[in-house]
Protein backbone atom coordinates (compact mmCIF):
# COMPACT_ATOMS: atom_id res chain seq x y z
CA UNK A 1 0.00 0.00 0.00
CA UNK A 2 2.80 2.41 0.00
CA UNK A 3 4.51 4.26 3.16
CA UNK A 4 1.66 5.66 5.15
CA UNK A 5 3.62 8.59 6.79
CA UNK A 6 2.52 7.02 10.25
CA UNK A 7 4.21 5.33 13.30
CA UNK A 8 5.09 1.77 12.70
CA UNK A 9 6.17 -0.99 14.96
CA UNK A 10 9.42 -1.51 16.11
CA UNK A 11 10.06 -5.56 16.69
CA UNK A 12 13.79 -4.47 17.72
CA UNK A 13 12.08 -3.17 21.13
CA UNK A 14 9.98 -5.98 22.13
CA UNK A 15 10.82 -8.18 24.84
CA UNK A 16 11.30 -11.44 23.24
CA UNK A 17 13.20 -9.77 20.41
CA UNK A 18 15.60 -7.96 23.16
CA UNK A 19 15.70 -11.57 24.68
CA UNK A 20 16.76 -13.09 21.43
CA UNK A 21 19.73 -10.65 21.09
CA UNK A 22 20.81 -11.13 24.04
CA UNK A 23 20.96 -14.54 23.88
CA UNK A 24 22.62 -14.26 20.34
CA UNK A 25 25.63 -12.27 21.94
CA UNK A 26 26.05 -14.52 25.23
CA UNK A 27 24.80 -11.74 27.67
CA UNK A 28 22.59 -12.13 30.47
CA UNK A 29 18.95 -12.14 30.16
CA UNK A 30 15.97 -13.33 31.29
CA UNK A 31 14.16 -16.51 29.49
CA UNK A 32 10.71 -16.62 28.87
CA UNK A 33 10.21 -18.49 31.71
CA UNK A 34 11.16 -15.99 34.32
CA UNK A 35 14.82 -17.80 34.61
CA UNK A 36 17.77 -15.74 34.85
CA UNK A 37 20.01 -16.89 32.38
CA UNK A 38 23.94 -16.05 33.55
CA UNK A 39 26.34 -14.38 31.00
CA UNK A 40 28.40 -16.65 28.69
CA UNK A 41 31.90 -16.97 29.23
CA UNK A 42 35.18 -19.00 28.29
CA UNK A 43 34.30 -22.34 30.25
CA UNK A 44 37.89 -23.76 31.99
CA UNK A 45 39.09 -27.20 30.50
CA UNK A 46 41.85 -29.97 31.67
CA UNK A 47 43.58 -30.38 28.27
CA UNK A 48 47.00 -31.41 29.44
CA UNK A 49 46.96 -35.07 28.26
CA UNK A 50 45.61 -34.20 24.78
CA UNK A 51 47.29 -35.26 21.90
CA UNK A 52 46.06 -32.59 20.28
CA UNK A 53 47.39 -29.05 19.93
CA UNK A 54 44.85 -27.67 22.90
CA UNK A 55 47.52 -27.02 25.41
CA UNK A 56 49.45 -24.57 23.13
CA UNK A 57 46.50 -22.16 22.66
CA UNK A 58 46.20 -19.39 25.47
CA UNK A 59 43.53 -18.06 27.43
CA UNK A 60 43.99 -15.04 26.01
CA UNK A 61 43.93 -16.93 22.56
CA UNK A 62 40.62 -18.52 23.37
CA UNK A 63 39.17 -14.94 24.49
CA UNK A 64 39.42 -13.74 21.24
CA UNK A 65 37.76 -17.22 19.76
CA UNK A 66 34.69 -17.11 21.79
CA UNK A 67 34.89 -12.64 21.50
CA UNK A 68 34.81 -13.54 17.28
CA UNK A 69 31.47 -15.86 17.86
CA UNK A 70 29.69 -14.08 19.81
CA UNK A 71 29.91 -11.04 17.68
CA UNK A 72 28.73 -12.26 14.87
CA UNK A 73 25.20 -10.93 14.20
CA UNK A 74 22.87 -13.86 13.37
CA UNK A 75 21.93 -17.43 14.84
CA UNK A 76 22.85 -18.88 10.98
CA UNK A 77 26.30 -16.89 11.20
CA UNK A 78 27.24 -18.51 14.40
CA UNK A 79 26.19 -21.89 13.33
CA UNK A 80 28.47 -21.31 10.17
CA UNK A 81 31.41 -20.25 12.30
CA UNK A 82 30.89 -24.20 13.84
CA UNK A 83 30.33 -25.90 10.60
CA UNK A 84 33.70 -24.07 9.09
CA UNK A 85 35.65 -25.50 11.87
CA UNK A 86 34.34 -28.80 11.67
CA UNK A 87 36.08 -31.40 9.59
CA UNK A 88 33.23 -34.16 9.00
CA UNK A 89 34.21 -37.60 7.66
CA UNK A 90 32.64 -40.90 7.56
CA UNK A 91 34.06 -43.14 10.51
CA UNK A 92 36.58 -46.14 9.93
CA UNK A 93 35.22 -49.98 9.75
CA UNK A 94 36.91 -51.97 12.29
CA UNK A 95 37.20 -55.57 11.79
CA UNK A 96 36.99 -58.26 14.88
CA UNK A 97 39.40 -61.43 15.12
CA UNK A 98 37.05 -63.11 12.73
CA UNK A 99 38.09 -60.37 9.95
CA UNK A 100 34.11 -59.73 10.49
CA UNK A 101 32.93 -55.61 10.54
CA UNK A 102 32.16 -54.74 14.20
CA UNK A 103 29.47 -52.55 14.94
CA UNK A 104 29.59 -48.75 14.33
CA UNK A 105 29.71 -46.76 17.71
CA UNK A 106 29.26 -43.48 15.81
CA UNK A 107 28.35 -43.31 11.36
CA UNK A 108 30.83 -40.20 11.69
CA UNK A 109 34.15 -39.15 12.59
CA UNK A 110 34.60 -35.07 13.55
CA UNK A 111 38.16 -32.99 13.98
CA UNK A 112 37.45 -29.78 15.30
CA UNK A 113 39.74 -27.09 14.71
CA UNK A 114 40.61 -23.52 16.19
CA UNK A 115 42.13 -20.60 14.54
CA UNK A 116 45.43 -19.16 15.93
CA UNK A 117 46.86 -16.25 14.76
CA UNK A 118 46.05 -17.11 10.99
CA UNK A 119 46.74 -21.16 12.01
CA UNK A 120 43.98 -23.79 11.77
CA UNK A 121 44.88 -25.63 14.65
CA UNK A 122 43.19 -29.14 15.77
CA UNK A 123 41.84 -29.41 19.11
CA UNK A 124 39.87 -31.81 21.45
CA UNK A 125 36.12 -31.52 21.39
CA UNK A 126 35.81 -31.11 25.09
CA UNK A 127 38.24 -27.95 24.17
CA UNK A 128 36.19 -26.31 21.52
CA UNK A 129 33.05 -26.78 23.78
CA UNK A 130 34.10 -24.75 26.26
CA UNK A 131 36.19 -22.61 24.35
CA UNK A 132 32.58 -21.37 22.94
CA UNK A 133 30.59 -22.56 25.98
CA UNK A 134 28.03 -24.38 23.85
CA UNK A 135 26.67 -27.41 24.17
CA UNK A 136 26.96 -31.09 21.77
CA UNK A 137 23.46 -30.58 20.76
CA UNK A 138 24.40 -27.15 19.14
CA UNK A 139 27.11 -28.99 17.08
CA UNK A 140 24.77 -31.87 16.69
CA UNK A 141 22.10 -29.44 15.25
CA UNK A 142 24.42 -27.55 13.20
CA UNK A 143 26.42 -29.98 11.32
CA UNK A 144 22.94 -32.11 10.66
CA UNK A 145 22.00 -29.29 8.69
CA UNK A 146 25.16 -28.69 6.56
CA UNK A 147 26.32 -29.32 3.74
CA UNK A 148 30.33 -29.28 2.59
CA UNK A 149 30.62 -27.29 5.16
CA UNK A 150 28.06 -24.66 4.79
CA UNK A 151 24.84 -24.12 7.51
CA UNK A 152 22.16 -25.09 5.19
CA UNK A 153 19.33 -24.45 7.88
CA UNK A 154 17.96 -21.24 9.19
CA UNK A 155 16.66 -20.29 12.61
CA UNK A 156 13.13 -21.96 13.82
CA UNK A 157 12.73 -19.66 16.73
CA UNK A 158 9.42 -17.78 16.14
CA UNK A 159 8.22 -19.30 13.04
CA UNK A 160 5.19 -20.60 14.49
CA UNK A 161 1.58 -19.05 14.17
CA UNK A 162 1.15 -17.01 17.15
CA UNK A 163 -1.58 -18.69 19.30
CA UNK A 164 -3.05 -15.33 20.15
CA UNK A 165 -3.04 -14.26 16.71
CA UNK A 166 -6.07 -12.23 15.45
CA UNK A 167 -7.61 -13.91 12.56
CA UNK A 168 -7.50 -12.77 9.26
CA UNK A 169 -11.25 -12.42 8.66
CA UNK A 170 -11.31 -9.88 11.58
CA UNK A 171 -8.58 -7.63 10.69
CA UNK A 172 -9.97 -7.83 6.93
CA UNK A 173 -13.32 -6.18 9.09
CA UNK A 174 -11.38 -3.61 10.06
CA UNK A 175 -9.84 -2.18 6.97
CA UNK A 176 -13.48 -2.77 5.93
CA UNK A 177 -14.50 -0.13 8.66
CA UNK A 178 -11.75 2.13 8.25
CA UNK A 179 -12.49 2.04 4.29
CA UNK A 180 -16.47 3.24 4.89
CA UNK A 181 -15.30 6.26 6.08
CA UNK A 182 -15.57 9.00 3.20
CA UNK A 183 -12.32 10.71 2.66
CA UNK A 184 -11.07 13.97 0.85
CA UNK A 185 -7.85 14.35 -1.29
CA UNK A 186 -5.24 17.38 -0.60
CA UNK A 187 -6.41 20.19 -3.33
CA UNK A 188 -3.01 21.39 -3.00
CA UNK A 189 -1.66 18.31 -4.95
CA UNK A 190 1.72 19.81 -5.99
CA UNK A 191 3.65 18.33 -2.67
CA UNK A 192 3.46 15.24 -4.10
CA UNK A 193 1.29 13.34 -1.48
CA UNK A 194 -1.09 10.44 -1.96
CA UNK A 195 -2.51 11.30 1.95
CA UNK A 196 -6.64 11.77 2.12
CA UNK A 197 -8.17 13.60 5.09
CA UNK A 198 -11.02 12.24 7.23
CA UNK A 199 -13.62 13.96 9.31
CA UNK A 200 -11.71 16.45 11.50
CA UNK A 201 -14.44 15.22 14.09
CA UNK A 202 -12.87 11.87 14.05
CA UNK A 203 -10.42 10.42 15.62
CA UNK A 204 -8.69 6.67 15.76
CA UNK A 205 -10.24 6.20 19.48
CA UNK A 206 -13.75 7.33 17.97
CA UNK A 207 -13.61 5.35 14.90
CA UNK A 208 -12.75 1.83 17.04
CA UNK A 209 -16.12 2.89 19.09
CA UNK A 210 -18.14 3.04 16.08
CA UNK A 211 -16.54 -0.39 15.31
CA UNK A 212 -17.24 -2.04 18.03
CA UNK A 213 -20.94 -0.22 17.83
CA UNK A 214 -20.90 -2.24 14.42
CA UNK A 215 -19.55 -5.39 15.77
CA UNK A 216 -21.81 -5.58 18.60
CA UNK A 217 -24.70 -5.10 16.10
CA UNK A 218 -23.87 -7.55 13.41
CA UNK A 219 -23.35 -10.30 16.73
CA UNK A 220 -19.19 -10.48 15.83
CA UNK A 221 -16.44 -9.91 18.12
CA UNK A 222 -14.43 -7.07 17.97
CA UNK A 223 -10.64 -6.75 17.68
CA UNK A 224 -8.93 -4.49 20.40
CA UNK A 225 -8.32 -1.05 20.11
CA UNK A 226 -4.29 -1.83 20.01
CA UNK A 227 -4.98 -4.35 16.78
CA UNK A 228 -7.25 -1.75 15.74
CA UNK A 229 -4.97 1.08 15.36
CA UNK A 230 -1.85 -0.91 14.20
CA UNK A 231 -3.74 -1.76 10.78
CA UNK A 232 -4.99 2.19 10.64
CA UNK A 233 -1.03 3.58 11.02
CA UNK A 234 0.55 0.81 9.01
CA UNK A 235 -2.07 -0.27 6.21
CA UNK A 236 -3.43 3.42 5.74
CA UNK A 237 -2.13 6.88 4.37
CA UNK A 238 -4.97 8.14 6.29
CA UNK A 239 -5.26 11.33 8.45
CA UNK A 240 -7.70 14.15 10.81
CA UNK A 241 -7.16 17.43 8.99
CA UNK A 242 -6.69 20.04 11.96
CA UNK A 243 -5.95 23.59 11.16
CA UNK A 244 -2.48 24.58 12.22
CA UNK A 245 -2.59 27.99 11.01
CA UNK A 246 -2.43 29.64 14.81
CA UNK A 247 1.00 27.29 15.21
CA UNK A 248 4.23 29.54 14.27
CA UNK A 249 6.56 27.37 12.31
CA UNK A 250 9.67 30.49 12.81
CA UNK A 251 8.99 30.38 16.48
CA UNK A 252 8.80 26.20 16.81
CA UNK A 253 11.70 25.91 14.37
CA UNK A 254 13.98 28.69 16.46
CA UNK A 255 12.62 26.74 20.05
CA UNK A 256 13.85 23.06 18.43
CA UNK A 257 17.33 24.99 17.49
CA UNK A 258 17.86 26.15 20.54
CA UNK A 259 16.53 23.41 22.72
CA UNK A 260 18.72 20.73 20.05
CA UNK A 261 21.98 22.58 19.82
CA UNK A 262 21.92 24.36 23.42
CA UNK A 263 20.97 27.67 22.73
CA UNK A 264 23.41 28.01 19.89
CA UNK A 265 22.03 29.52 16.90
CA UNK A 266 24.06 31.09 13.91
CA UNK A 267 23.59 35.24 13.57
CA UNK A 268 21.56 34.74 10.74
CA UNK A 269 18.76 32.66 11.89
CA UNK A 270 18.85 35.17 15.35
CA UNK A 271 18.39 37.99 13.46
CA UNK A 272 15.58 36.32 11.71
CA UNK A 273 13.68 35.91 14.98
CA UNK A 274 14.57 39.06 16.59
CA UNK A 275 12.62 40.56 13.49
CA UNK A 276 9.78 37.88 12.95
CA UNK A 277 9.05 39.02 17.07
CA UNK A 278 9.54 42.90 16.56
CA UNK A 279 6.49 42.55 13.29
CA UNK A 280 4.35 40.02 15.57
CA UNK A 281 4.78 42.80 18.45
CA UNK A 282 4.34 46.05 16.21
CA UNK A 283 1.33 44.26 14.68
CA UNK A 284 -0.14 43.80 17.89
CA UNK A 285 0.07 47.28 19.55
CA UNK A 286 -1.11 48.63 15.94
CA UNK A 287 -4.04 46.43 16.77
CA UNK A 288 -4.54 47.69 19.92
CA UNK A 289 -4.11 51.48 18.98
CA UNK A 290 -6.82 51.32 16.00
CA UNK A 291 -9.14 50.02 18.53
CA UNK A 292 -8.66 52.01 21.26
CA UNK A 293 -9.20 55.41 18.44
CA UNK A 294 -12.16 53.24 17.33
CA UNK A 295 -13.70 53.53 20.58
CA UNK A 296 -13.34 57.40 20.90
CA UNK A 297 -13.81 58.37 17.25
CA UNK A 298 -17.53 57.14 15.32
CA UNK A 299 -15.86 57.81 12.03
CA UNK A 300 -13.24 55.03 12.14
CA UNK A 301 -14.43 51.78 12.22
CA UNK A 302 -12.09 48.94 13.11
CA UNK A 303 -12.61 44.94 12.40
CA UNK A 304 -11.05 41.52 12.56
CA UNK A 305 -12.24 38.81 9.77
CA UNK A 306 -11.59 35.43 9.37
CA UNK A 307 -13.31 32.38 7.64
CA UNK A 308 -14.04 29.99 9.74
CA UNK A 309 -13.41 25.84 9.91
CA UNK A 310 -16.31 24.23 7.20
CA UNK A 311 -19.48 23.51 9.10
CA UNK A 312 -20.27 19.63 7.35
CA UNK A 313 -24.51 19.47 6.98
CA UNK A 314 -26.30 17.09 9.14
CA UNK A 315 -24.04 16.94 11.67
CA UNK A 316 -25.14 15.75 15.00
CA UNK A 317 -24.45 12.73 17.49
CA UNK A 318 -25.80 9.78 15.23
CA UNK A 319 -23.23 7.68 14.20
CA UNK A 320 -24.36 6.93 10.30
CA UNK A 321 -23.02 10.57 10.03
CA UNK A 322 -19.94 9.99 10.35
CA UNK A 323 -19.62 7.14 7.11
CA UNK A 324 -21.61 9.72 5.04
CA UNK A 325 -20.29 12.47 3.24
CA UNK A 326 -21.83 15.80 4.18
CA UNK A 327 -22.63 19.44 2.41
CA UNK A 328 -20.16 21.71 3.32
CA UNK A 329 -20.89 25.28 5.14
CA UNK A 330 -18.79 28.49 5.18
CA UNK A 331 -19.06 31.31 7.59
CA UNK A 332 -16.94 34.29 6.83
CA UNK A 333 -17.00 36.36 10.28
CA UNK A 334 -16.25 39.72 10.97
CA UNK A 335 -16.01 41.24 14.34
CA UNK A 336 -16.13 45.05 15.35
CA UNK A 337 -13.65 45.68 17.90
CA UNK A 338 -15.20 49.46 19.17
CA UNK A 339 -18.20 47.86 20.08
CA UNK A 340 -17.96 43.88 19.78
CA UNK A 341 -20.53 43.62 17.05
CA UNK A 342 -20.10 40.54 15.24
CA UNK A 343 -21.81 39.97 11.59
CA UNK A 344 -21.60 36.28 9.81
CA UNK A 345 -21.67 35.41 5.82
CA UNK A 346 -23.10 32.54 5.67
CA UNK A 347 -23.59 29.81 2.72
CA UNK A 348 -23.27 26.46 1.49
CA UNK A 349 -20.93 25.15 -0.97
CA UNK A 350 -24.04 25.00 -3.62
CA UNK A 351 -24.18 28.84 -3.54
CA UNK A 352 -20.54 29.59 -3.41
CA UNK A 353 -16.77 28.21 -3.00
CA UNK A 354 -14.54 28.63 -0.24
CA UNK A 355 -12.58 31.39 -2.15
CA UNK A 356 -11.12 34.65 -2.40
CA UNK A 357 -14.48 36.27 -4.96
CA UNK A 358 -16.77 35.04 -1.91
CA UNK A 359 -14.92 36.81 0.36
CA UNK A 360 -14.32 40.10 -1.34
CA UNK A 361 -17.95 40.10 -1.78
CA UNK A 362 -18.93 39.27 1.75
CA UNK A 363 -16.68 42.29 2.75
CA UNK A 364 -17.99 44.33 0.37
CA UNK A 365 -21.46 43.85 1.46
CA UNK A 366 -19.84 44.61 4.74
CA UNK A 367 -18.67 48.09 3.74
CA UNK A 368 -21.93 48.76 2.08
CA UNK A 369 -23.70 48.63 5.12
CA UNK A 370 -21.72 50.71 7.30
CA UNK A 371 -23.32 53.64 8.29
CA UNK A 372 -22.39 56.67 6.53
CA UNK A 373 -20.65 58.72 9.14
CA UNK A 374 -17.93 55.75 8.76
CA UNK A 375 -14.95 57.30 6.94
CA UNK A 376 -12.20 55.27 7.59
CA UNK A 377 -12.13 51.67 7.76
CA UNK A 378 -9.61 49.40 9.39
CA UNK A 379 -9.49 45.55 8.48
CA UNK A 380 -7.05 43.23 10.44
CA UNK A 381 -6.79 39.93 8.80
CA UNK A 382 -4.47 36.38 8.67
CA UNK A 383 -1.90 36.45 5.62
CA UNK A 384 -3.89 33.61 3.57
CA UNK A 385 -2.75 34.23 -0.17
CA UNK A 386 -6.14 32.07 -1.14
CA UNK A 387 -8.55 34.27 0.40
CA UNK A 388 -7.57 37.65 2.25
CA UNK A 389 -4.12 38.83 0.53
CA UNK A 390 -4.92 39.09 -3.28
CA UNK A 391 -5.32 40.65 -6.15
CA UNK A 392 -9.39 40.33 -6.63
CA UNK A 393 -9.88 41.51 -2.84
CA UNK A 394 -8.13 44.65 -3.95
CA UNK A 395 -10.12 44.74 -6.53
CA UNK A 396 -13.34 44.64 -4.60
CA UNK A 397 -11.79 47.62 -2.53
CA UNK A 398 -11.64 49.77 -5.56
CA UNK A 399 -15.32 48.66 -6.28
CA UNK A 400 -16.15 49.45 -2.70
CA UNK A 401 -14.25 53.05 -2.83
CA UNK A 402 -16.17 53.91 -6.03
CA UNK A 403 -19.41 52.75 -5.26
CA UNK A 404 -19.42 54.29 -1.65
CA UNK A 405 -18.72 57.58 -1.18
CA UNK A 406 -16.47 59.35 1.51
CA UNK A 407 -14.38 56.49 2.70
CA UNK A 408 -10.72 55.12 2.50
CA UNK A 409 -10.17 51.27 3.30
CA UNK A 410 -7.32 49.93 4.82
CA UNK A 411 -6.16 46.20 5.00
CA UNK A 412 -3.08 45.39 7.71
CA UNK A 413 -1.94 41.37 7.91
CA UNK A 414 -0.46 40.16 11.07
CA UNK A 415 2.40 38.53 11.19
CA UNK A 416 2.58 34.88 10.42
CA UNK A 417 1.49 32.50 12.82
CA UNK A 418 0.51 35.03 15.61
CA UNK A 419 -2.97 35.64 13.37
CA UNK A 420 -4.98 34.98 16.87
CA UNK A 421 -8.06 37.45 16.14
CA UNK A 422 -11.25 38.51 18.64
CA UNK A 423 -13.41 36.84 15.35
CA UNK A 424 -11.77 33.91 16.49
CA UNK A 425 -13.76 33.82 20.26
CA UNK A 426 -16.73 33.77 17.77
CA UNK A 427 -15.88 30.19 15.70
CA UNK A 428 -15.61 28.85 19.38
CA UNK A 429 -19.17 30.43 20.85
CA UNK A 430 -20.58 28.71 17.06
CA UNK A 431 -19.00 25.36 18.02
CA UNK A 432 -20.03 25.27 20.96
CA UNK A 433 -22.98 25.77 20.08
CA UNK A 434 -23.72 22.83 17.72
CA UNK A 435 -22.77 20.43 20.46
CA UNK A 436 -26.07 20.33 21.89
CA UNK A 437 -28.42 21.23 18.65
CA UNK A 438 -28.72 18.88 15.59
CA UNK A 439 -28.35 21.08 12.38
CA UNK A 440 -29.93 19.19 9.04
CA UNK A 441 -29.98 21.73 6.52
CA UNK A 442 -27.58 24.84 6.04
CA UNK A 443 -30.47 27.23 6.64
CA UNK A 444 -29.90 25.61 10.40
CA UNK A 445 -26.75 27.15 11.12
CA UNK A 446 -28.61 30.75 11.09
CA UNK A 447 -30.30 29.42 14.44
CA UNK A 448 -26.90 28.20 16.00
CA UNK A 449 -25.19 31.46 15.30
CA UNK A 450 -27.52 33.04 16.84
CA UNK A 451 -28.23 31.28 19.59
CA UNK A 452 -23.70 31.50 20.23
CA UNK A 453 -24.11 34.32 21.54
CA UNK A 454 -27.25 35.37 23.81
CA UNK A 455 -26.44 39.07 24.67
CA UNK A 456 -25.68 41.02 21.84
CA UNK A 457 -26.22 37.79 18.78
CA UNK A 458 -24.38 37.73 16.10
CA UNK A 459 -26.22 39.55 12.68
CA UNK A 460 -26.56 36.41 10.10
CA UNK A 461 -26.50 37.04 6.57
CA UNK A 462 -27.22 34.27 4.68
CA UNK A 463 -25.15 34.90 1.06
CA UNK A 464 -26.98 33.32 -1.94
CA UNK A 465 -25.14 32.63 -5.35
CA UNK A 466 -26.97 35.43 -7.50
CA UNK A 467 -25.21 37.88 -4.97
CA UNK A 468 -21.59 36.43 -5.40
CA UNK A 469 -19.68 39.20 -7.54
CA UNK A 470 -17.09 38.15 -10.37
CA UNK A 471 -14.17 40.28 -8.36
CA UNK A 472 -11.63 38.02 -10.50
CA UNK A 473 -12.93 39.32 -13.75
CA UNK A 474 -13.24 42.99 -12.57
CA UNK A 475 -9.34 42.45 -11.29
CA UNK A 476 -8.44 41.43 -15.19
CA UNK A 477 -9.91 45.02 -16.18
CA UNK A 478 -8.63 47.31 -13.61
CA UNK A 479 -5.62 46.15 -12.42
CA UNK A 480 -3.14 45.45 -15.52
CA UNK A 481 -0.11 45.42 -14.01
CA UNK A 482 1.16 43.24 -10.89
CA UNK A 483 4.52 43.33 -11.58
CA UNK A 484 6.52 46.71 -10.51
CA UNK A 485 4.96 49.59 -8.89
CA UNK A 486 5.07 53.04 -9.34
CA UNK A 487 8.55 53.51 -8.96
CA UNK A 488 9.43 50.58 -11.13
CA UNK A 489 10.05 48.09 -8.31
CA UNK A 490 8.97 44.62 -8.35
CA UNK A 491 5.64 44.34 -6.67
CA UNK A 492 4.32 41.74 -4.36
CA UNK A 493 0.83 41.78 -2.99
CA UNK A 494 2.11 39.03 -0.04
CA UNK A 495 4.84 41.01 1.18
CA UNK A 496 3.23 44.76 1.44
CA UNK A 497 2.44 45.22 4.76
CA UNK A 498 -0.35 48.15 3.81
CA UNK A 499 -2.39 48.86 1.34
CA UNK A 500 -4.46 52.42 0.53
CA UNK A 501 -6.05 53.31 -2.62
CA UNK A 502 -8.71 56.41 -3.60
CA UNK A 503 -11.84 56.08 -5.76
CA UNK A 504 -10.86 56.81 -9.29
CA UNK A 505 -13.01 54.41 -11.67
CA UNK A 506 -16.42 54.01 -12.25
CA UNK A 507 -16.79 49.83 -13.34
CA UNK A 508 -19.80 47.75 -13.75
CA UNK A 509 -19.52 44.33 -11.89
CA UNK A 510 -21.39 40.78 -13.11
CA UNK A 511 -22.29 37.66 -11.20
CA UNK A 512 -19.71 35.34 -10.62
CA UNK A 513 -22.25 32.28 -10.79
CA UNK A 514 -25.67 32.14 -13.19
CA UNK A 515 -26.39 28.82 -11.63
CA UNK A 516 -26.27 26.80 -8.41
CA UNK A 517 -22.71 24.72 -7.82
CA UNK A 518 -22.87 20.84 -8.55
CA UNK A 519 -21.80 18.64 -5.82
CA UNK A 520 -20.53 14.80 -6.38
CA UNK A 521 -22.82 12.47 -6.82
CA UNK A 522 -21.11 10.32 -4.15
CA UNK A 523 -22.11 13.20 -1.79
CA UNK A 524 -25.52 13.63 -2.72
CA UNK A 525 -26.24 9.63 -3.04
CA UNK A 526 -25.04 9.56 0.57
CA UNK A 527 -27.34 12.78 1.61
CA UNK A 528 -30.04 10.97 0.20
CA UNK A 529 -29.39 7.88 1.87
CA UNK A 530 -29.30 9.43 5.14
CA UNK A 531 -33.11 10.82 4.08
CA UNK A 532 -34.16 7.60 3.56
CA UNK A 533 -33.06 6.03 6.44
CA UNK A 534 -34.46 8.43 8.59
CA UNK A 535 -31.41 10.46 10.16
CA UNK A 536 -32.33 13.42 8.63
CA UNK A 537 -36.28 14.38 8.79
CA UNK A 538 -38.93 14.49 6.08
CA UNK A 539 -38.89 18.10 6.24
CA UNK A 540 -35.52 18.58 4.84
CA UNK A 541 -35.95 15.81 2.08
CA UNK A 542 -36.76 17.91 -1.20
CA UNK A 543 -33.61 19.83 -0.39
CA UNK A 544 -31.08 17.23 -1.24
CA UNK A 545 -32.70 15.07 -3.77
CA UNK A 546 -33.08 18.53 -5.49
CA UNK A 547 -29.25 19.24 -5.14
CA UNK A 548 -27.29 19.68 -8.41
CA UNK A 549 -25.09 16.74 -9.33
CA UNK A 550 -22.35 16.64 -11.77
CA UNK A 551 -19.77 13.64 -12.96
CA UNK A 552 -16.75 15.69 -13.11
CA UNK A 553 -16.99 16.76 -9.00
CA UNK A 554 -14.35 15.54 -6.92
CA UNK A 555 -14.53 16.11 -3.01
CA UNK A 556 -11.17 17.28 -2.03
CA UNK A 557 -10.08 19.17 1.34
CA UNK A 558 -10.93 22.36 1.41
CA UNK A 559 -9.17 23.75 4.30
CA UNK A 560 -5.81 24.04 4.02
CA UNK A 561 -2.99 24.42 6.41
CA UNK A 562 -1.11 27.39 6.13
CA UNK A 563 1.84 25.56 4.42
CA UNK A 564 -0.72 24.25 2.35
CA UNK A 565 -0.53 27.71 0.43
CA UNK A 566 2.45 30.11 -0.38
CA UNK A 567 1.82 33.49 0.96
CA UNK A 568 1.66 34.73 -2.77
CA UNK A 569 -0.66 31.89 -4.22
CA UNK A 570 -4.13 33.28 -5.67
CA UNK A 571 -7.04 30.88 -5.67
CA UNK A 572 -10.99 31.75 -6.56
Amino acid sequence: MGRTGKRSARPETWKKNVRKTLKLQGKSHVSQSGKVVSEKKVSSVDCSKCRFGCKDITGEDRKAIFDIFYALPSYERQKQFVCANIDEQESKTVFGKDQCPLPKKRSVARAFYCTVKGSRVRVCKKFFLATLNIGEGYVSHAMANSDMGTFTGGDGRGRHRAHNRTHDSAVEGVRDHIRSFPCVESHYTRKGTKRQYLDASLTVTKMYHLYKEKCAADGKVPVSCRKYRDVFNSEFNLSFHKPKKDQCMVCVNYAMKQKQEQGLVNEKEEQEFQRHTELKMRAKAEKTQDKELAKKDPTKHVVTLDLQAVLPTPCGLVSQLYYKRKLSVYNFTVYSLADGKATCFVWDETNGRRGSVEIATCLFLYLKSLPVTVKDVILYSDCCGGQNRNQYLAAAFLYALENIPNISITHKYLETGHTQMECDSMHSAISFAKKANPVFIPSGWDIIVRMARRTNPYTVIPIRFTQILDFKYLASQIIRNTKVDKNNKRLCLSSSSARRRQPDLAQIIRPRYTEKLPVSEAKKRDLVSLCRSGVIPEDHHPFYENLPTASSKVDRLEEPDVEDVDSGEETD
